[in-house]
């Protein structure tokens, strides 16, 4: 407010004879905040009074209640979106469509973003659980809280209901905690040494593919799409840069979450690789051709699963007594991170978990700190360690992968 102004009523300041700046603040319907907005008007002070009311009127009332939508509607709106930009793969566009066309949207597709309720959400998740798998509820449950997360960023509602509900109790699996508090699909450290050798001694070809992605916390897409050029850049710098991905042979110039990331590469992994690609090289792969790191008998690209079978024998080999899966390395990662006192940030940026707070950090993760913590992570695991007979400079002698020394020792790594 200027000198020029009076006030002459609450909201109300007279700029002169017929001109008033008029502040309306009220409710809005589908976020509870108060809005203010300022418009000026020419008139007299009792018109004034009135334009006033009338447009408070459309922010409590008319302006914004008339744009509520459905969520069926806000739904598609969303998914549709997601497509056109890139975000999703198909796989996983395919997941979200399923889960809303299928369950979410015939259970709760008619109620208003802004009118769904903890209640109302819990009472379809009960539904769907009188049917259905606690797990197969429970991962339409976060769905939902990822369409309404979009919500809330739109300012459509307040607050996403669905966080609040809480998940069904699943019966242990895979993913949960055993009596011990130990992860079940991850291995602790000194398992995660048995594991990666009962691989080099039963299968000593998938050995360096497995060593990657219990050292890295790869995705399988991601590492079964890593390419020689890849390595090299990393036995120089420390540090693997993922620049893509693929899902069933189709690649993908991106990670899952669309963003390019550092992960550790660390000493003994660079070691390993070496002696592979020299391997590569005297058998003259079909994969080399087209310099994929880790390429099936026919030179392409693998295919998730091809290890499973295998893994159960190398399990029963290491004489770990619960199942773990090839993607539950992934998880063995996140658990050593934490066990090696990373910063969460930085661990959440190697991992790749898309979060708000990454998308703004994940970048401050540089080469020289991604090679340290690698390391950190390795000295945690009983029996990795790097053979004392490599060239101390092994990262930076001038030599390709394809040029390096073969194995100097009896060393699994």
């Amino acid at each position: 407010m200027t000198h020029t102004e009076r006030r002459v009523a609450p909201g109300i300041w007279q700029l002169k004879k017929d001109l008033f700046n008029i502040r309306v603040r009220g409710k809005c319907p589908r976020t509870g905040k108060m809005t203010a907005r300022w418009r000026k008007f020419e008139g007299s002070k009792a018109e004034a009074l009135m334009a006033r009311e009338n447009w408070r009127a459309e922010i409590e009332e008319g302006e914004l209640t008339a744009k509520r939508e459905t969520l069926s509607a806000f739904a598609a709106s969303w998914l549709s979106t997601k497509l056109s930009r890139g975000d999703l793969r198909a796989s996983t566009a395919r997941r979200y469509a399923e889960s809303l066309d299928l369950h979410i949207l015939p259970a709760l597709g008619d109620v208003y973003v802004d009118a769904l309720t903890v209640h109302g959400i819990e009472a379809a998740l009960t539904q769907w659980a009188g049917k259905y798998e606690s797990s197969t509820a429970n991962s339409w449950l976060r769905v939902l809280r990822t369409v309404l997360a979009t919500a809330c960023a739109e300012q459509l509602i307040a607050s996403n209901p669905a966080v609040s509900v809480h998940a069904l109790r699943e019966g242990p699996d895979e993913e949960d905690d055993d009596d011990d508090g130990e992860l079940t699909n991850a291995l602790t450290p000194t398992q995660l040494g048995d594991y990666l050798s009962s691989w080099h001694v039963l299968y000593p070809s998938d050995y360096p593919l497995v060593a990657t992605l219990g050292l890295t916390g790869l995705r399988w897409g991601e590492c079964t799409a890593l390419k020689w050029s890849d390595i090299e850049s990393a036995e120089q710098s420390g540090a693997l840069r993922v620049r893509r991905s693929h899902v069933r042979g189709v690649v993908r110039g991106s990670t899952k979450t669309g963003r390019k990331r550092v992960v550790p590469f660390p000493d003994v992994l660079c070691d390993v690789l070496k002696r592979y690609r020299q391997a590569l090289v005297v058998e003259q792969h079909l994969g080399l051709a087209e310099g994929w790191v880790f390429p099936n008998t026919e030179g392409k690209l693998r295919a998730n699963g091809q290890l499973s079978a295998r893994n159960r024998e190398v399990l029963k080999h290491a004489k770990i007594g619960r199942h773990v899966t090839i993607h539950g390395l992934r998880r063995t990662v996140t658990d050593l991170l934490r066990r090696a006192a990373v910063d969460p940030v930085a661990a959440k940026a190697i991992i790749g978990h898309e979060t708000d707070r990454m998308r703004q950090h994940y970048s401050s993760v540089g080469a020289d700190e991604a090679l340290a913590i690698g390391n950190r992570v390795v000295a945690l695991v009983p029996g990795l360690s790097r053979s004392e007979k490599e060239p101390s400079n092994g990262r930076n002698d001038g030599r390709t992968a394809s040029e390096a020394p073969g194995p100097a020792s009896d060393s699994i790594l």
